[in-house]
């Protein structure tokens, strides 16, 4: 049995942590959470982690800033006077609501 140094050992350690950070940013790219798929690839390994993520497929790429954008427009509709400020609290709500209920 050979003994590994603490240099060797925190290596390892560090080259493990670099496979886990590299399964999430796959997991990243793929819509999912880069985080919580790094705590899986250290909790149980980065392949069997990477292999989950491969077959879970590409995750919800809406992304939350659309409804930011949204309301931008409806408030420059308001300025312009498009719209009443009855209309566009009403669509912001709206699009408020339906940012809540979108899973995270």
């Amino acid at each position: 049995m050979s003994n590994i140094g603490p240099i060797e050992l925190i290596m390892l350690v560090l080259l493990y942590l670099l496979f886990c950070a590299l399964v999430g940013r796959f997991a990243s790219n793929r819509g999912r959470s880069a985080g919580m798929w790094f705590l899986v690839a250290l909790l149980i390994s980065p392949l069997i982690a990477l292999l989950i993520v491969l077959v879970m497929g590409e995750g919800d790429r809406a992304p939350i800033v659309g409804a930011a954008d949204e309301i931008a427009k409806l408030a420059a509709l308001r300025d312009s006077g498009a719209i009443t400020p009855e209309e566009y609290e009403g669509q912001k709500q709206a699009l408020l609501a339906a940012g809540r209920g979108r899973p995270g």
